[in-house]
């Protein structure tokens, strides 16, 4: 569910029980976050007992060389369809299931990073997360605090990937492309499954939080799933800044899919599953 900013008012009153948060900053070259992703959308709040978050991150863009490819940008993105391709080897046929992966071609989805230097692929995560919580509290309006007990009964966490690619590779050989296989190796990163088990377990762990509150401040439901849905959003802004480390350090070393992911590099061990 999202609400236009203007109606932030109107949905408060109206929807006590539920709430939606879709957060982000405009697709511009000149925001991009510390790794060169692009948070899209706008901003609305509000609180309640079911929380659910969808973010879209666009990292920096790879390429094989800087010279400006054959462009495409006057046709609009056109799906790769994967049964038009050989079968991929199995754990790109994994990839592809649990990252939820589409693969399209022609004019760039988002307009910023790839477009102005000439960037052959482009892969975008988005994840979505939503939790049920049953929360307890108790205010103590001597020292001004409110103590929030948590207990989240649902909490779902689901990735989903697009890889752009300015002109495809070969059909024939596209799954042993290195550009290909570089691109799928930021979906293993993103699609990481530790992920999902780190914002579940970090959520279940701590079982309390305290909150300052203003003396004339009402202390209500509203305003404890408020609290709650900031510290939720806390510790999932902290995952996904792991996510764009670790994509940070693959283009780093590889640069950007030229080179293969050094053996003995930690990179190699965060692609590795279960390590």
């Amino acid at each position: 569910m999202k609400t236009p900013h203007d109606s932030r008012t109107e949905q408060l009153r109206g929807w006590p029980e539920c709430a939606a948060i879709s957060f982000g900053r405009p697709k511009a070259l000149a925001d991009r976050v510390r790794a060169g992703h692009v948070l899209a959308g706008h901003f609305c709040l509000m609180v309640g007992t079911l929380l659910s978050v969808t973010v879209t991150l666009c990292p920096l863009t790879d390429s094989r060389s800087w010279a400006e490819s054959p462009s495409t940008s006057n046709n609009a993105p056109q799906p790769i369809k994967v049964s038009s391709l050989p079968k991929p080897p199995d754990e790109i046929a994994e990839q592809l299931r649990e990252g939820k992966v589409h693969l399209i071609t022609g004019k760039q989805p988002t307009d910023h990073v790839a477009n102005q230097r000439g960037l052959d692929a482009q892969t975008d995560f988005e994840i979505n997360f939503n939790y049920r919580c049953q929360p307890q509290w108790q205010h103590d309006a001597v020292r001004g605090t409110v103590r929030i007990r948590m207990n989240f009964t649902r909490i779902h966490w689901e990735p989903k990937h697009t890889i752009w690619f300015r002109n495809p590779p070969n059909s024939n050989h596209f799954w042993q492309d290195a550009l290909v296989r570089h691109e799928f190796d930021h979906v293993r990163l993103s699609a990481d499954p530790r992920m999902k088990k780190q914002f579940i377990q970090r959520l279940r762990t701590k079982r309390v939080i305290t909150h300052s509150v203003e003396t004339n401040q009402v202390v209500n439901r509203a305003l404890v799933d408020r609290f709650i849905g900031e510290y939720v959003t806390s510790v999932f802004q902290e995952i996904t800044e792991l996510i764009d480390i670790r994509y940070r350090e693959l283009d780093r070393v590889t640069r950007h899919g030229r080179q293969p992911v050094p053996p003995e590099s930690t990179i190699q061990q965060w692609l590795k599953p279960g390590s």
